[in-house]
């Protein structure tokens, strides 16, 4: 997932940005190459928040130890007048409900979920790949975890079964695995 730097940076008033992520992804070139190519004279505040993964892997996505994770790691950046939030994560949109009443409503949370969506679903036409809408497709999540408990937490976050195979027993052929 890139972290959309370019719409948070057309999108902010204030001239400054935050970018929620791993701390993998915002120790990255991949993501200084998008500041430097698209912020310009925008300040980015990038933030390594591996504890709001740990809280969505829990299956905790609201309430009092959510919220005072997202305070500590946004307050600051939110005293700076920073008003965009990009959720930089696949497991951050889970969390866009605490953080949008955390933050309030004139500071914009960035997800691009959609527009990968929507490129995936481009792709898929291209290649004569996509679905005729009969079948809406199933959940299947490749995991170096406890396959119970990862399907259980995966299950309640997508209100719907997901099947999970532990990474040493899938058999995954002509894809790829990418893990943060």
């Amino acid at each position: 997932m890139e972290p959309a730097v370019k719409p948070a940076v057309q999108s902010t008033r204030t001239g400054r940005v935050v970018v929620l992520a791993t701390a993998r992804t915002v120790a990255s070139p991949r993501l200084s190459g998008l500041i430097t190519r698209f912020a310009h004279d925008t300040v980015v505040y990038t933030v390594p928040a591996p504890a709001l993964v740990e809280l969505v892997e829990a299956g905790e996505t609201s309430g009092v130890g959510v919220d005072m994770a997202l305070w500590a790691l946004l307050h600051p950046h939110l005293e700076r007048h920073a008003d965009a939030i990009v959720l930089g994560c696949t497991h951050f949109p889970f969390l866009r409900q605490a953080i949008e009443r955390l933050v309030g409503p004139d500071v914009k949370v960035i997800d691009s979920g959609a527009a990968v969506a929507r490129h995936t679903r481009d792709v898929l036409r291209q290649h004569g790949l996509l679905s005729d809408g009969d079948n809406r497709g199933a959940f299947e999540i490749v995991s170096t975890g406890d396959a119970e408990a990862v399907a259980k937490i995966a299950s309640n976050l997508l209100n719907g079964p997901v099947d999970v195979r532990g990474l040493d027993d899938s058999h995954i052929t002509g894809s790829r695995v990418i893990g943060y």
